[in-house]
């Protein structure tokens, strides 16, 4: 029971020390945010670029990626009332109301995972949009029986808008072979080009030289 005091004294500690600036997973708010690591990377091509070339046009931004290694608690004053209030074994009710939650935090997690929900997260220095979980990985240990801490690999989706407009009729086009959109022909079938011959050479190509 000891331990689990101070498990939940460590967490509500931590907890603490991050509330100026409170972490966000989706629609989940951790007790605790142990660490963040994010990258931000651009794609350059490694061919050359002329002189005088637009320098944007070989280079692109990849998706942001960002780890987290996050902690729940179960030490609110709703699970502590609960535990009082239950009857029978404190203990057990105790052991009962933090693990259950828990429990219930990390089923939610799996299921933003899965649901491929675009998702808001907001760290300690930045905000990101449009961002999906791509791995979670989570570790039980003695002291961590009735708490959930997990590390999360999040990646940004790039969302692009898109437009679609109508386009005039073949016959009212100036130059339809150059403006007219691309007409499905069916599969084509290569064939070797004639070969140009004079009169001559085919009158005598059956003698020898």
């Amino acid at each position: 029971m000891s331990g689990i005091i101070n498990l939940i004294g460590g967490l509500g500690a931590a907890a603490q020390f991050f509330s100026s600036n409170q972490r966000q997973i989706g629609p989940y708010f951790p007790t605790v945010t142990i660490q963040e690591s994010a990258v931000d990377e651009m794609e350059i091509t490694r061919h050359p670029v002329q002189y005088g070339a637009v320098i944007s046009d070989f280079a692109y931004k990849n998706p942001a990626e960002l780890s987290m290694r996050v902690a729940w608690s179960n030490s609110g004053l709703a699970n502590i009332q609960s535990a009082f209030s239950g009857g029978g074994n404190f203990s057990t009710n105790v052991l009962s109301a933090l693990q259950g939650t828990v429990n219930q935090q990390y089923s939610e997690l799996l299921q933003l995972q899965v649901s491929a929900t675009l998702s808001t997260i907001v760290t300690g220095k930045r905000i990101y949009q449009n961002c999906l979980i791509k791995r979670i990985s989570q570790v039980t240990e003695a002291e961590t029986e009735n708490a959930l801490f997990v590390d999360l690999d999040i990646e940004q989706i790039i969302v692009a808008t898109i437009q679609t407009t109508t386009i005039a009729p073949q016959a009212s086009q100036a130059s339809p072979q150059s403006t007219a959109p691309v007409i499905p022909v069916g599969q084509q079938t290569l064939q070797p080009p004639a070969t140009n011959q004079s009169i001559l050479y085919s009158a005598t190509k059956g003698f020898a030289p």
